[in-house]
């Protein structure tokens, strides 16, 4: 087939979204000739020599005049600078279609349930998605975060619930799509009803092939590790709370934290108060290469995140590793009983706690930690590697064409 794929962002090198576009389009193209609308990235040269003498991939940059640049960070801002690109990509696109046939368009990448995508309206039967959101997180967790964080999460969550229920433009971008694709269950429910019958599920990560590395080879210390911004969602403050009410206990243990944001003053703050602060290390950002390595020496993984994504839980579990996260959003679903520990949403107090239970459980119980670093390495063979994950994206497009 001739497919037309509308992603924001794709580059192998770029941010993990980019990279995530790049994954599908490169897979994709194994099947299908590709045509790929996308803005100017910084590595967008290394992304042509990769395709170079691939008949099957076509990029056609589109990017809105440097005016507009000011807006690329920022919220609101960035908001305002997507929806506009998406309008120009449009236009892009349907100069394209007047010249060339194509059988499916593909609204692929930083794709959500309410900001809308003119893919729809190509006169070409239009896939829409994996689609997303971060789910609603509990007040009992942002009230502890300030005033600031409340309003944004109500002003946020008005604001989706508005445009996906009461938006007649994106009512209508449901309707056209011949297929949507939840990230989800989650996000499936919250579809319209008249909408299910053509939706399916499908996170929009994955993971690439790569060989077992030796698990939980004995040493002197455990290694605890979590990777991720430090902003609210992502919760590294009761990652880290309840890490020093474990370790208390322990001398062989220690937290390695990778990344940065807000929080990062009071995970400082946390950790100058702590009779155990030798026990933690804030390395802040480092080069990736480097994260995959203190992703293979871990012992065990801690990331109570809100979010409904969660990309690094794959990939600390594409390395065989156990995992603690919180019973909510993605990683509530990339995880199973037998490769990690799911703690319930409760209060923070008890989350933490819990937390804490967790990583003792797994500090005791060598041969546990081993058991579910390989079901986790399984889980991903099985059901989150790129070639599985296109492989089923593939079938989608078959179907489509055929109803």
């Amino acid at each position: 087939m001739r497919v037309l794929i509308s992603a924001y962002e794709c580059s192998p090198t770029s941010s993990s979204e980019a990279e995530v576009g790049w994954q599908w389009v490169s897979h994709l193209s194994e099947f299908h000739e590709i045509v790929v609308i996308t803005k100017r990235h910084s590595s967008s040269q290394n992304t042509l020599k990769l395709i170079e003498g691939n008949k099957n991939i076509r990029f056609e940059y589109y990017d809105l005049p440097k005016i507009f640049d000011f807006m690329r960070t920022g919220d609101l801002r960035h908001f305002i600078y997507y929806n506009l690109w998406q309008i120009g990509a449009y236009f892009r696109a349907r100069k394209i279609v007047k010249n060339e046939k194509f059988d499916l368009v593909h609204h692929l990448v930083y794709v959500n349930t309410w900001q809308p995508t003119y893919m729809a309206f190509l006169g070409i039967p239009f896939i829409f998605g994996p689609i997303g959101e971060n789910p609603k997180i509990p007040y009992q967790i942002i009230k502890h975060y300030g005033i600031k964080v409340i309003l944004r999460e109500f002003v946020g969550r008005f604001i989706k619930s508005a445009s996906i229920n009461l938006s007649p433009l994106m009512r209508l971008i449901y309707h056209k799509a011949a297929k949507i694709i939840a990230i989800n269950n989650d996000v499936y429910k919250k579809i319209r009803k008249g909408f299910r019958h053509k939706t399916k599920l499908c996170p929009a990560i994955g993971i690439n092939e790569m060989e077992l590395s030796p698990i939980n080879v004995h040493k002197k210390r455990v290694m605890i590790l979590y990777v991720g911004r430090f902003v609210y969602i992502k919760s590294p403050d009761l990652a880290l709370l309840a890490f020093l009410s474990f370790v208390a206990q322990h001398d062989d243990v220690e937290l390695i934290m990778i990344g940065g944001g807000k929080l990062e003053s009071k995970l400082k703050e946390i950790i100058q108060s702590s009779a155990d602060k030798h026990k933690v290390k804030l390395l802040g950002w480092i080069d990736r290469k480097e994260v995959m390595e203190y992703m293979k020496k871990c012992d065990v993984f801690l990331f109570p995140t809100f979010e409904g994504g969660g990309m690094v839980v794959l990939e600390v579990m594409s390395y065989g590793k156990p995992i603690i996260c919180m019973d909510f959003g993605g990683p509530k679903d990339f995880l199973t009983e037998e490769c990690g520990i799911k703690v319930p949403v409760t209060n923070r107090t008890q989350i933490i706690d819990d937390l804490s239970e967790a990583l003792e459980k797994l500090y005791i119980h060598q041969d546990l930690r081993r058991e579910m670093g390989i079901a986790a390495r399984k889980r991903i063979e099985e059901n989150y590697t790129w070639d599985k994950k296109t492989e089923w994206m593939n079938q989608v497009y078959i179907d489509t064409l055929g109803e």
